[in-house]
């Protein structure tokens, strides 16, 4: 099978500072590089050079891109006309689509395969490329399009959705989803079936770090997250008046977002630097703390989402908590492989009590967390289920 590929998420190499989709585009694409032809990337979210790209996919990419001053000006374009006209002509996409097509034709790939993240606008790009190539369309989607345009208020990308967005998915001749929420999600909604795509994770290092009064936050502050981090930190307040050395949070932020200000003098926060260093950070840390919001306007969301840095968390920590709805994606994910460490209750005495049992006990069930990455995360894993489904 010959698959090409589309992206506005370009394939950062593992030692380079990247998040969101460009991390786990990566680590997908070296699953099926065997079966890859081209790699079509644009520089649609984030600006990026050569040496930022994954080294062993670099004969396999293509980057459409403009001078890095006249991106930026495109881009602020983009940005006026979404935000007060409500339109927005894809000005950057226009510039390379032909190339684009030209480029994937050339490659004589019998599928185009395209990832998606929360924007929409990449899904109607998507359809465009396989309308001209002419190849049968392939995609995974992580988030939930309406959702996100609505909390990040992007009123052109919800009219896109309410107008295109079923027309999209029935177009489409495969889907893959990152949850099994979000699988129930596109059937009740829009009544298409889809099919699970774990996100792919290979752990790397071997840590045996000792244990540190921390508990670590990993990953991006959003809105969906905060509510969670302020309990624990109002927990850990309470217990530190209880021991001897104050147990602090640690996230991996360059800022102190403002809610959290006032718990200042029990968070560190700092970037963390290479892969390694932070597999260190993981393995040293109490546990590793997955919070979702309970406020019912994140529901489809927290229902549908699946935090890629879970995976970080359950190759290197000793301990993963989950605190969030029973309807969240991560808690039934937990659920499902039998891993005891959730909560799905908004109680923050039951956090407290599990704070307490990990500080006083020097235990650790790092290995059961390991064999579900070893037996439904690992790349050969990820590579049978989506040729089989796309065969």
């Amino acid at each position: 099978m010959k698959i090409a590929i589309y992206t506005d998420d370009a394939p950062i190499s593992e030692d380079k500072l990247a998040s969101g989709m460009n991390r786990v585009n990566t680590r997908l694409f070296n699953a099926i590089k065997e079966n890859i032809t081209i790699i079509a990337t644009s520089s649609q979210h984030v600006d990026f050079t050569e040496d930022d790209l994954d080294k062993k996919l670099l004969n396999k990419i293509v980057h459409f891109k403009e001078n890095k001053l006249f991106s930026k000006i495109l881009r602020k374009i983009s940005n006026l006309l979404t935000e007060y006209f409500t339109f927005d002509l894809d000005v950057r996409f226009l510039l390379h689509k032909y190339n684009i097509i030209n480029s994937i034709i050339a490659s004589g790939s019998t599928v185009l395969f395209v990832p998606l993240g929360s924007n929409i606008r990449a899904y109607k790009r998507a359809i465009y490329i396989s309308d001209k190539t002419k190849l049968p369309l392939v995609v995974y989607i992580v988030d939930d399009f309406l959702d996100a345009a609505i909390l990040s208020n992007d009123k052109y990308g919800k009219i896109i959705c309410q107008q295109n967005l079923r027309k999209f998915l029935h177009r489409t001749n495969k889907i893959f989803v990152i949850s099994e929420g979000m699988q129930e999600y596109l059937m009740k909604n829009y009544n298409i079936n889809s099919i699970v795509l774990n996100l792919p994770f290979k752990k790397k290092y071997i840590v045996t770090e000792k244990t540190v009064k921390q508990v670590l936050f990993l990953g991006s502050l959003s809105h969906f997250y905060e509510d969670g981090l302020i309990e624990l930190l109002e927990v850990l307040t309470e217990y530190n008046k209880t021991i001897k050395d104050d147990i602090i949070l640690r996230l991996t932020s360059d800022k102190l977002p403002h809610k959290l200000e006032k718990y200042k003098s029990i968070v560190k926060y700092s970037r963390i630097q290479g892969d390694e260093n932070l597999a260190i950070e993981i393995n040293k840390s109490l546990f590793c703390f997955i919070p979702y919001s309970f406020a019912n306007k994140y529901h489809n969301m927290v229902a549908t989402s699946f935090p890629s840095k879970t995976l970080e968390c359950l190759s290197y920590a000793k301990h993963v908590v989950v605190y969030g709805p029973y309807y969240s994606s991560v808690v039934k994910y937990f659920k499902k492989n039998s891993l005891q460490t959730y909560i799905d209750v908004n109680n923050k005495k039951t956090l407290e009590e599990f704070i307490k049992k990990v500080d006083i006990k020097d235990f650790t069930i790092s290995n059961q967390y390991l064999e579900i990455i070893n037996n439904y995360h690992s790349f050969d894993y990820i590579k049978k289920t989506i040729l089989e489904n796309i065969q």
